[in-house]
């Protein structure tokens, strides 16, 4: 389950670049140039905050409820550390 989310993750960076420049009609060769290292940050990070929330336990109490509530917290989880090393590490961005 680990491995299939980190995959989703890891094509959203690329198909959020696909949705923003190849259906706008710009040129996207420059900036997919650099996705590769973007698209690692992403997916690793994301699979990190996920992990540390609990979604991989196998009995959780608090039932589906509990499922969306980890879920959403480890997405604004993932998204601020995503933001916060693209700010401290431009290169990556």
């Amino acid at each position: 389950m680990l491995v299939v989310e980190a995959s989703v993750a890891f094509a959203m960076v690329y198909s959020a670049n696909y949705i923003r420049f190849h259906v706008g009609g710009l040129d996207s060769t420059i900036v997919s140039d650099g996705l590769l290292g973007s698209a690692i940050v992403v997916s690793l990070v994301t699979s990190i905050c996920i992990l540390s929330t609990g979604l991989y336990v196998g009995k959780i109490r608090e039932g589906m409820a509990g499922v969306f509530i980890r879920i959403g917290l480890s997405l604004v989880m993932s998204s601020a550390v995503v933001g916060l090393i693209f700010y401290l590490l431009p290169d990556l961005a």
